[in-house]
């Protein structure tokens, strides 16, 4: 009698919500490069870095400085990887990285990104790396409308479309949308 009962009970968790959930990795690598386009270490950048939307408005994501090997994901922070800010899915799968605020000197640099990764809705590999223009004060609109879709165990590069909008990063500055899009995301 208690084995039936013990298969029923593991076929009813197996159905439920609370039952493990499985996704692909998410993630956003952001290759931070100094005035003549050299990468940066960003670590230093870390302490003045912002971002929207913050982690736990509409998708669970950490964020920190890490190393990578573009053509591995599973090197991730490996010794000999490229510095990036990385900002990389947890429980729910999903990555927001509208906006990103580096500052760096007397410098603010404003990024206006819109990527939005969920490889729950859209199962498959999805770990992205983005080259930053090279630092300068202003404000930059990344005019990517649809990202490549990366091979398995790798970083898909997203073109570095980037638009300078401002000379400024001044945050009263309305934000934009990619352009050229035509309705599409």
């Amino acid at each position: 009698m208690r084995f039936p009962l013990l298969i029923a009970a593991v076929a009813t968790l197996a159905a439920s919500p609370l039952a493990a959930q499985h996704c692909w990795p998410t993630s956003i690598a952001l290759v931070v490069r100094d005035p003549r386009g050299a990468v940066l270490d960003p670590r230093p950048l870390m302490d003045s870095l912002s971002y929207a939307p913050a982690r736990g408005q509409g998708a669970d994501f950490q964020v920190r400085a890490a190393r990578i090997h573009p053509d591995d994901t599973n090197e991730f922070d490996q010794p000999g990887g490229i510095p990036v800010i990385v900002w990389y899915g947890q429980g729910d799968c999903r990555v927001d990285v509208r906006e990103v605020v580096l500052r760096r000197g007397g410098a603010v640099m404003r990024l206006w990104m819109d990527l939005h990764l969920d490889s729950e809705r859209r199962p498959g590999p999805s770990d992205y790396l983005l080259k930053a223009p090279q630092f300068a004060a202003g404000t930059w609109r990344l005019d990517v409308c649809m990202l490549p879709e990366p091979k398995t165990n790798t970083y898909g590069a997203i073109p570095a479309r980037w638009t300078r909008v401002s000379a400024s990063g001044d945050a009263a500055l309305p934000w934009q949308a990619p352009q050229g899009c035509g309705g599409r995301r």
